[in-house]
């Protein structure tokens, strides 16, 4: 958030940050099963970094490590029968 001020973007406070996360989780497992693909990206740093992709019940990872936030909707996937390969 801090980049995104410095470099002239308004800023978010971190209750409403916070609340756009978790809204937006909830809306990837509610599109999940009327998507063919679902690309996750982290935006944290400059470029976007693709993370993983679901494709026909399986997850691709291409990150070699994976963000925190990441961990809990890899076992949400894994719950819904979505299986790792990298």
């Amino acid at each position: 958030m801090l980049r995104q001020v410095k470099s002239g973007g308004h800023f978010i406070a971190e209750d409403v940050v916070k609340n756009r996360y978790q809204i937006s989780l909830d809306n990837l497992f509610l599109v999940l099963p009327y998507c063919d693909e679902i690309f996750i990206y982290a935006n944290s740093s400059i470029a976007p970094e693709l993370i993983f992709q679901l494709k026909d019940n399986c997850i691709t990872q291409f990150s070699e490590f994976l963000p925190s936030w990441c961990e809990k909707i890899l076992n949400n996937l894994r719950n819904l029968g979505f299986e790792k390969i990298f």
